[in-house]
C-alpha cells in the first residue's frame, strides 16, 4: 500500500465504468491529489471522473421526469461550468485587434468584419458562461443610459436582462 496520503489506483492508465462510491473523506483526499498533476494521472483522473458520473446518472435516474431535480442538476452544472472551466479562460480572453484582454461592448467601426460580426456571439457567450464583468457592462451601459453600439445592441439588452437586475430590464 502507498504510504500515508497516497492513492492505490487499480486498472491505472484505463478509463471504464467502475460505479465506486467513495467515502467522503476519500472523496476530498483524492480531489486534493487531483489538484496536483502530480500525484494523479490525467487519465487516472479520467477514469474516476467516469465512476462520479455513472454514480450521479444512477441517483439521477430515479428522479424521472421531475422538473425540480432536473432543473437544480442543470443549474450545479452550468454553475461548474462557467467557474471552474470557463471563468479563469474568460478572464484572458481577447477580441482580435483589441489591446488588453477582456471583452469590451465598444465597437471600433475601422475593425473587420468578421470582428464585429463575432463580437455579439463571444459577448454573450461570455455572459452565458458566468462572466460577471461584461454582464455589469452591460447593465452599467444602459442604467447609465448610454446608446449601445448598433452591433452589439441586441446582445447589451441579452446581457442585461441575463443579470436578473429590475432596473436593466425596465430600460
Amino acid at each position: 500500500m502507498p504510504p500515508d496520503g497516497g492513492f492505490l489506483i487499480a486498472n491505472a492508465g484505463r478509463t471504464g465504468f467502475y460505479r465506486v462510491n467513495y467515502s467522503e473523506p476519500l472523496w476530498e483526499a483524492f480531489i486534493a491529489a487531483a489538484r496536483d498533476e502530480n500525484k494523479i494521472p490525467k487519465i487516472d483522473l479520467a477514469g474516476s471522473l467516469d465512476d462520479a458520473f455513472a454514480l450521479a446518472l444512477d441517483i439521477l435516474s430515479t428522479a424521472g421526469l421531475q422538473n425540480a431535480t432536473w432543473a437544480a442538476c442543470a443549474k450545479a452544472l452550468r454553475g461548474y461550468a462557467s467557474n471552474a472551466v470557463t471563468g479563469p479562460f474568460l478572464a484572458n480572453v481577447a477580441v482580435p485587434n483589441q489591446a488588453a484582454p477582456g471583452l469590451s461592448l465598444a465597437v471600433d467601426p475601422s475593425q473587420p468584419a468578421e470582428v464585429r460580426l463575432l463580437r455579439p456571439a463571444v459577448l454573450l457567450g461570455a455572459g452565458a458562461l458566468g462572466d460577471t464583468k461584461v454582464v455589469e457592462a452591460a447593465v452599467q451601459l444602459l442604467v447609465g443610459g448610454g446608446d449601445p453600439h448598433p452591433d452589439v445592441r441586441a446582445a447589451v439588452y441579452k446581457l442585461a436582462v441575463l443579470s436578473g437586475q429590475e432596473e436593466a430590464y425596465e430600460t
